[in-house]
């Protein structure tokens, strides 16, 4: 068996070993009682929440149903209803051994949240913890990358704002300037004129009294 046929069937073995553990730990765990009929019920209620599933577990139920029709999606479920939970269940508690279909062990991991799926051949699912599962790492990382998105937002604020505050320092500068230079001229114009003069003489003429 080569490397690439050992993760498939660890991704086989840890969705059964998860199933085990919701069923003794979940309270919340949909299927309660691992049963034929509940398993059945549960692939129509995937089916009819179609529309707001993640894209990839839309892409894992056309596969398992081998069709890429949505609208008869549901009619398809509805007719082998009890066909197709038999086959997920009979894996789920590990009647089956070897599944052939990949898409059957892919809706089995949907059925258990077993992360990630579908099965991907470079992620190493042996060392997976089926307790905290995937999920963790995947919140981690979408914590991650939302806070570097936010960053990244405060820098361009950031920078937005520091280049408003320049541009009006500019400009505060440049009337600055200019009324500075308007009072200099008339200071100018006003000793040109000999006020400035004038009244030195007068203080030099107050002082000889």
């Amino acid at each position: 068996m080569d490397i690439l046929e050992n993760n498939r069937k660890s991704y086989h073995l840890k969705i059964i070993e998860r199933c085990r553990w919701l069923l003794k730990n979940d309270p919340s765990f949909k299927l309660e009682e691992l049963k034929r009929g509940s398993v059945a019920n549960e692939v129509l209620n995937f089916v009819y929440s179609f529309n707001t599933l993640e894209t990839r577990d839309q892409t894992i139920l056309k596969d398992f149903f081998e069709t890429n029709d949505e609208s008869g999606l549901n009619r398809l479920a509805k007719s082998k209803k009890e066909a197709f939970g038999k086959s997920v269940y009979e894996l789920l508690t590990g009647k089956t051994k070897n599944p052939q279909k990949q898409s059957l062990i892919d809706i089995s991991a949907l059925f258990v949240n077993l992360q990630p799926r579908p099965y991907d051949k470079n992620f190493d699912y042996s060392n997976l913890n089926i307790e905290t599962n995937y999920d963790s790492l995947l919140d981690k990382r979408e914590i991650k990358e939302a806070d570097s998105q936010e960053i990244s937002e405060l820098e361009i604020k950031l920078q937005e704002k520091n280049s408003i505050e320049s541009k009006q320092t500019n400009i505060l500068s440049f009337f600055n300037s200019s009324i500075i230079g308007k009072i200099k001229g008339k200071i100018r114009q006003f000793n040109f004129l000999g006020f400035g003069n004038k009244q030195e003489v007068n203080i030099k003429e107050k002082d000889k009294k």
